[in-house]
């Protein structure tokens, strides 16, 4: 997914996304989300 523009994201696809790897999910297994990306999926999920 990486260089994929979030606007050809999904927004379903998104918030299932973010659900799923939210920033203690992201911790835990020592995964670095994008700061930019992990503010998309906010706003996407805050809709």
């Amino acid at each position: 997914m990486n260089g994929t523009p979030i606007g050809d994201i999904p927004v379903h696809f998104a918030k299932k996304l973010r659900s799923v790897y939210n920033s203690d999910t992201a911790n835990r297994l020592n995964i670095e989300i994008p700061t930019d990306l992990l503010t998309e999926l906010e706003d996407l999920n805050a809709e």
